[in-house]
């Protein structure tokens, strides 16, 4: 199973065995297995040096994007990396080659850029992901202030290498879509939109709202089949939120109270199959970077400096100090891994098995330090 960050990072985790990212603009393998990461490069003598106008504008090394494009999407699939890079102004390219960077081959190009904020996934060899479209005025000079965006959700297919548009949103001021998930040929996503910018109700010297963005905005958890094209709403409140799903579950986190400055969170599990619901625990913690894996629910309790562990069965909370993780946060979590961040040093990285740190069990964090590759300046 293929795991992809929050982050706009363009991370994946390939469960159990591999990380690959492209976080500073490179390609980088991480064996979680022999612990050891690569720059994704064949060529030895390579230093792996990134686009600059000036003192690199055509950039040789393979594992970096050319023009000062960006990677917007990386992961692994049958020993084939896969990616998707995008330029500012609606254009992307999904590109394929081995896992030493040999044998790069241009697939398709298409006419939006990938929304770096919707975390895609990849389900029975496909990919989903969230992509915007600038649209501008005819008379516009300025190519950086468009007058809106087109948001389509597509779907790639590794088989046939066709790109199809699964879902079309137009004229759209804002919308974010979070925590896709398929089930029964049914793609299942939390939709948030807005009929004015974030930037236009927001005092960012201030930092503070200068109107009640409530008033502009919806937020629903969506059915939509991929076949047909009929949508199912399942929840509509603007107090809603997907946190993570399960093969037939979803995880919903429902903030109780009236006032949206006070929180008092439900974690609500949802039957797709049965479309029945049951709670599963209360907390003041908004549960907005909580994960659901092996039956736990494990998220950040900031304001407590802890990371707490939910078991789903038998109601049972475990929780971890900040402390005792010494520097280390949690960067991601897969069925098998729990990988770690450290906080003092963004080069060193951690992993520990599942089953330890549910348990409690953090002593044996095996560690790697990230090479630090000078970009140039």
């Amino acid at each position: 199973q293929l795991y992809f960050t929050r982050q706009s990072e363009s991370s994946c985790f390939a469960d159990g065995s591999a990380m690959i990212s492209a976080y500073d603009g490179r390609l980088r393998y991480w064996d979680l297995k022999t612990n050891s990461e690569v720059v994704i490069c064949p060529d030895a003598n390579c230093i792996h040096e990134t686009y600059h106008p000036d003192k690199n504008p055509n950039p040789t090394c393979t594992s970096v994007t050319p023009l000062g494009q960006a990677y917007s999407c990386v992961f692994i699939f049958k020993e084939k990396i896969y990616y998707i890079q995008s330029d500012d102004i609606n254009r992307s390219e999904i590109y394929v080659c081995d896992k030493d960077a040999k044998n790069k081959k241009k697939l398709l190009e298409f006419d939006s850029n990938v929304h770096v904020l919707a975390t895609p996934i990849f389900r029975e060899g496909k990919l989903f992901f969230l992509a915007n479209h600038a649209v501008y005025e005819d008379s516009d000079t300025d190519r950086f202030v468009p007058k809106g965006y087109d948001f389509r959700i597509y779907s790639f297919d590794i088989n046939s290498k066709k790109l199809s548009k699964i879902k079309a949103f137009n004229g759209c001021r804002q919308l974010d879509i979070r925590n896709m998930h398929m089930y029964d040929n049914k793609l299942i996503y939390e939709i948030y939109t807005s009929t004015v910018d974030f930037s236009e109700i927001y005092d960012f010297e201030k930092n503070i709202y200068t109107d009640d963005p409530d008033k502009y905005a919806s937020r629903q958890i969506i059915s939509l089949d991929i076949s047909s094209g009929k949508e199912e709403v399942i929840f509509d409140s603007l107090k809603t939120f997907l946190i993570d799903s399960n093969n037939e579950n979803i995880y919903i986190s429902q903030n109780q109270n009236e006032d949206s400055s006070s929180v008092n969170y439900k974690v609500i599990e949802y039957n797709l199959k049965d479309k029945t619901s049951v709670d599963i625990c209360m907390s003041d913690n908004d549960y907005y970077s909580a994960v659901v894996r092996n039956g736990y629910i494990i998220y950040s309790d900031y304001p407590k400096d802890r990371i707490c562990i939910f078991s789903i069965s038998d109601k049972k909370l475990i929780t971890i100090s900040q402390d005792d993780l010494d520097s280390y946060e949690i960067s991601f979590v897969t069925n098998s891994n729990v990988v770690l961040r450290n906080l003092t040093n963004n080069n060193i990285w951690g992993v520990i098995p599942f089953n330890d740190f549910v348990n409690g069990n953090i002593e044996n964090i095996s560690t790697i330090e990230r090479e630090d590759l000078n970009n140039p300046t």
